[in-house]
């Protein structure tokens, strides 16, 4: 999980993001440009937001394929204002992986950004699936969903969504 905490601020740097608008969801969502994001504690109730997007806007949403020595990993990001979501997947082919807890390889890392500095705002993944259900060339898009219980050790939320986000990597 750390990984992606150094990585992502790095990968924001050198892309920079500029203006635009995220918004609700509809029939009109372009492929390459949507992340479908649902949220629910045990305190609240569940909340539903399409963000839409790309690697110029914000939020800021892209794909990436990333080879390690010993494995290749899809990674999407959203990045906002006020919400940072990775989706990870360790591997590239469609189909649906079951999340490995802590290592971050196959998991979801959600963040509410409202207060970046307080660490309860990180949540891990603990449990739950990421489907891949296309993975795009570069300029084409990743499509699937993710199901996921998050925890921060002090709270445990459900998220889960799907998405349609264009690979620039």
């Amino acid at each position: 999980m750390k990984k992606h905490l150094v990585v992502m601020p790095v990968i924001m740097l050198l892309i920079g993001c500029g203006g635009g608008g995220g918004g609700t969801g509809g029939p009109d969502l372009e492929a390459g440009r949507w992340m479908t994001v649902n949220v629910q504690s045990n305190t609240e109730a569940a909340t539903t937001t399409t963000y839409k997007g790309d690697i110029t806007t914000s939020p800021v949403l892209f794909g990436e394929v990333v080879s390690f020595s010993t494995f290749t990993q899809t990674i999407l990001e959203l990045s906002g204002p006020s919400l940072q979501l990775s989706v990870c997947a360790k591997n590239t082919a469609a189909d649906t992986y079951q999340i490995d807890p802590g290592l971050m390889c196959t998991g979801v890392q959600y963040i509410m950004i409202h207060n970046p500095t307080l660490p309860q705002h990180i949540y891990g993944a603990i449990s739950g699936t990421v489907t891949l259900t296309s993975d795009g060339a570069v300029g084409e898009p990743i499509t699937g969903s993710f199901d996921s219980i998050v925890s921060n050790n002090t709270d445990t939320k459900r998220v889960w969504g799907s998405f349609s986000i264009k690979r620039v990597m």
